[in-house]
């Protein structure tokens, strides 16, 4: 199975920035990196 739960991360991400209105913003990037 391929990208489960993207498009809710997605939506829930988007959301949270509308909402908290944050100045800025910092993606790591890690996809799955953290072991």
């Amino acid at each position: 199975v391929d990208s489960v739960g993207t498009v809710s991360a997605s939506l829930v991400t988007y959301a949270s920035f509308q909402a908290l209105n944050p100045d800025l913003i910092i993606n790591a990037g890690t996809a799955g990196g953290f072991k």
